[in-house]
């Protein structure tokens, strides 16, 4: 007799550890951000008030429910708007299922169900939440830098998406300090700063899903810098004529002037001369030309780092204007290399 109430017991132990278990279930899911989810344990007589049954999201270590109750119920510290997003659904026979409302990144894990206890039992699923890049940090924070000549910055940017997102740096318009036209990483050192280190950089975070951009502006101190496209400009009598000079310099010219022959020119209706000055360029413009006009102009340019001038020849004449050095039609030559690498930029990013 009482070897028989033993194999019987032996008998329903057996049984109670067959039935009472976890079903392999769908290992793999993957979702884009803000899509609903649910992640379904499939259960073999789970008792859901009795049984030591939970979801964990493994990678925080997360707890998330035990039995019916709801432990975690999504929220996401670094993001005040994200909350309460988890739930559990009982109400199938056989299954323990928790639904997650607006997935985002942190939901990306891998989870576990599992029943602890006498009979252990577990299965793990998969969650991939595909997101756009999101710049998560930019030094400087306030996208603005200003620099000392000879001095070296590093330009820092991070981003979070699904996939991991590539991140670029590039200076619209232009090449790199280094010569490059993209940097790939997180990093970009600038390293012995000069006038022509100034700008705007840009760092764009990437991936299969979308693309974003913020900007850092660097700004420095520094002498003008005058470029004279026309030494040499020729005009007949009563007939129209400019000069012009262009030029840079931070912080913004004090004082910005014309001189013929050492004595300051201004405007004189009665001469029909006219001297207009936007923030990059300064002109005398002379609307009908008189004999007196011909001469040795200078414009000049001074700003808290220093002063800048450069001389024009206005003559009577027909003949073309005579080009100025290639040392000051450099603006011209970066103008149409900054045009080839905005295209080539454009098509890359």
């Amino acid at each position: 007799m009482e070897r028989t109430i033993l194999l019987l017991t032996l008998f329903a132990l057996s049984v109670y550890a067959q039935d009472t278990n976890i079903i392999p279930f769908r290992h793999n899911i993957s979702v884009v951000e803000n899509q609903n989810v649910e992640l379904i344990c499939k259960t073999r007589n789970v008792n859901h008030q009795t049984d030591l049954i939970s979801w964990t999201r493994v990678e925080d270590n997360a707890l998330i429910s035990l039995r019916q109750e709801l432990i975690n119920k999504g929220d996401d510290p670094g993001e005040p708007g994200v909350n309460e997003r988890y739930s559990l659904d009982l109400g199938k026979e056989n299954e323990y299922s928790l639904k997650i409302t607006d997935a985002v990144l942190l939901d990306q894990s891998k989870w576990i169900c599992q029943i602890q206890g006498g009979h252990p039992a577990k299965e793990a699923v998969w969650l991939t939440v595909r997101s756009r890049p999101i710049i998560t940090d930019i030094f400087p924070e306030d996208g603005k830098l200003f620099a000392e000549a000879n001095s070296t910055h590093t330009l820092k940017c991070k981003a979070k998406g699904s996939p991991e997102p590539n991140i670029v740096w590039s200076k619209p318009g232009h090449v790199l300090p280094r010569g490059e036209i993209l940097y790939h990483g997180n990093e970009l050192e600038l390293v012995n700063m000069t006038s022509a280190d100034r700008g705007i950089y840009r760092c764009t975070a990437s991936n299969t899903l979308g693309v974003v951009r913020q900007d850092v502006e660097i700004t420095m101190n520094f002498k003008p810098t005058i470029y004279v496209y026309k030494r040499m400009v020729y005009s007949q009598l009563k007939g129209k004529a400019s000069l012009t000079c262009q030029f840079d310099g931070f912080p913004a010219p004090s004082e910005i002037l014309w001189r013929k022959n050492g004595v300051e020119v201004f405007d004189n209706k009665n001469e029909e001369i006219t001297i207009t000055t936007t923030n990059k360029q300064t002109n005398i413009h002379f609307g009908r030309v008189r004999a007196n006009h011909y001469g040795e102009y200078q414009c000049r340019i001074r700003n808290s780092q220093g002063l800048a001038y450069e001389k024009l020849i206005f003559a009577e004449g027909l003949g073309e204007a005579t080009p100025a050095p290639l040392s000051h039609a450099a603006p011209v030559t970066v103008s149409v290399i900054a045009m080839v690498i905005s295209f080539f930029a454009a098509f890359l990013l």
